[in-house]
């Protein structure tokens, strides 16, 4: 009997959705969520964030979801490596509210910056 009834959720996505999102508010998960709380503190008023360490801007990245819903939301990022820092710039591409810098940044001491592919590796 739960077998099936795991077989009849899985089978219709809508229905999925909503038990993942029901269990996930049981079980306390949405409490880890930063973009929850993120979103709960600024609300939807307009903003202006600083990300230093984008990354891709998506992978990983709590901001994410709440850039592409809160349209009034701006946002400066900062990313030192080439390839993640093109990524960054194809998962954003409003001008007017995002802007990008190709950076390191420290606390002004002399250091190397090492740790990183030029590019990843295809398989």
């Amino acid at each position: 009997m739960n077998l099936n009834i795991k077989k009849a959720i899985k089978s219709r996505p809508a229905l999925l959705a909503l038990a993942r999102w029901f269990n996930a508010r049981i079980k306390g998960t949405w409490k880890l969520d930063p973009s929850i709380w993120i979103g709960k503190i600024v609300g939807p008023a307009s903003a202006q964030i600083v990300q230093v360490g984008s990354n891709d801007g998506k992978t990983g990245d709590p901001l994410h979801r709440l850039l592409r819903r809160r349209h009034r939301w701006k946002a400066l990022f900062v990313e030192p490596v080439p390839y993640l820092f093109e990524r960054l710039k194809g998962n954003y591409k409003d001008p007017e509210r995002f802007a990008f810098e190709n950076a390191l940044i420290n606390d002004g001491s002399a250091a190397s910056f090492t740790g990183w592919t030029p590019q990843p590796v295809s398989s």
